[in-house]
């Protein structure tokens, strides 16, 4: 099976000012905002991390029901984290 999903993210002004907005193909996401706040901060918005906490757990989730169809429902959570390596 070959899938290629596309998304697009757009990034205005400076790192710590600027803003910007993810766009899927699907159009579930269409210019969602972020910012730096949102995505160092825990501020409003979303953030490329959440997406990709998203992501994983969808997929890991439908493997499962594929796996072990137990029942009607199944749920699962998907995390990513960051780390400053840099020490900055």
């Amino acid at each position: 099976m070959n899938i290629q999903k596309q998304a697009t993210a757009v990034w205005n002004g400076t790192i710590k000012d600027g803003k910007g907005h993810l766009t899927s193909q699907s159009g579930v996401l269409k210019q969602a905002p972020y910012t730096f706040v949102s995505r160092f901060q825990n501020g409003s918005g979303t953030n490329p991390e959440e997406l990709m906490a998203a992501a994983h757990a969808g997929c890991f989730t439908v493997d499962c029901k594929n796996r072990w169809n137990h029942g009607r429902r199944i749920s699962g959570n998907g995390t990513i984290g960051r780390k400053n390596l840099s020490g900055k």
